[in-house]
């Protein structure tokens, strides 16, 4: 009984340790890998494209918001299109009020110096809500990883919502949608089964937590400056290469692929022989194998194959 008792205090004083300690990190860039297109709305680039190509393909940027609970893989994603950009405290509180696996209001809220300075006076005003704005250093890893994995992530949300019509506003919305579903799917342990028991027991404890609901403060609305840092992912990538587009059944979104495109060597008289003949198999168990939770690894290694083989 003593044991069990213990236990039980231990896991309390672990439990009352994290809930004085919740950090999100919080991230601001243009989408790495989604793009908005007149015709096919949201469009995905398996590659990363820089803008300025990206325009040659009719595509142009949308910006990515997003929220991660500091060291697990739970985050909240939301996006505009440049010319409508979201406030910040907007984008904050709707987190906070709708997000389930933020569970609420966190203590610390992180970001780089290129978001903190783009809006001087979010820091007063979030410590009116009682949460402290900190400035990860340049030394920091925790708060780039976080957008590196939003802006990979992103890139494979599937598509669940058809947007209602053919507008650009429109297609975010409805790729907003489908980034909160992912996260409910997060948030509803999801996440569970990914072979790693410790971060399981992290995740789990964490979405025991109780909500933590933002007072009724209300935040102006400010706009804040946007500049060239939103685009940094993109002053290492290679010169173009020929793209094409390709419709993606498993994710239901027109991707923009590097290569030349098939199409075009299929003559009217081989189309149906041709069309009979390809076999897509790796294609698709690559994608499969994209979106899956658990890292390629640990599927080859429940699949009975080594990684090289799968």
């Amino acid at each position: 009984m003593l044991n069990i008792g213990f236990i039980h205090l231990r896991a309390s004083m672990d439990n009352q340790a994290q809930q004085s300690n919740r950090e999100h990190h919080f991230y601001v860039s243009t989408a790495k890998f989604l793009f908005l297109h007149p015709q096919h709305g949201i469009v995905a680039v398996r590659d990363p494209i820089k803008l300025m190509d990206a325009e040659r393909y009719g595509l142009s940027p949308i910006i990515l918001y997003g929220l991660t609970v500091a060291g697990l893989p739970i985050r909240w994603l939301t996006f505009s299109t440049m010319k409508q950009r979201r406030s910040l405290r907007d984008v904050l509180l709707t987190a906070w009020k709708s997000a389930e696996g933020l569970r609420g209001l966190p203590d610390v809220l992180r970001v780089n110096r290129y978001l903190a300075h783009s809006d001087p006076l979010l820091a007063a005003d979030l410590a009116r809500i009682c949460v402290r704005l900190e400035v990860a250093d340049a030394k920091d890893k925790m708060v780039p990883a976080s957008l590196r994995s939003a802006h990979d992530g992103s890139g494979w949300l599937l598509k669940k919502h058809d947007p209602a019509d053919l507008s650009l506003t429109a297609s975010v919305e409805a790729l907003c949608h489908d980034a909160h579903g992912d996260h409910n799917w997060r948030a509803g342990r999801g996440l569970l089964g990914l072979s790693n028991r410790k971060l399981e027991e992290k995740i789990e404890r964490w979405l025991e937590l109780p909500m933590r609901q933002p007072p009724s403060v209300p935040l102006a609305d400010v706009e804040w400056e946007a500049g060239p840092w939103l685009s940094f992912w993109q002053a290492s990538l290679p010169p173009d290469q020929p793209r094409y587009f390709s419709y993606d059944g498993m994710s239901r979104r027109t991707r923009l692929l590097l290569g030349e495109d098939p199409s075009e060597d299929i003559g009217d008289d081989d189309e149906i022989s041709v069309y009979e003949e390809h076999d897509n198999t790796a294609e698709v168990a690559k994608n499969l194998v994209a979106c899956w939770p658990n890292t390629p690894k640990e599927v080859a290694a429940a699949a009975g194959i080594t990684l090289r083989q799968l």
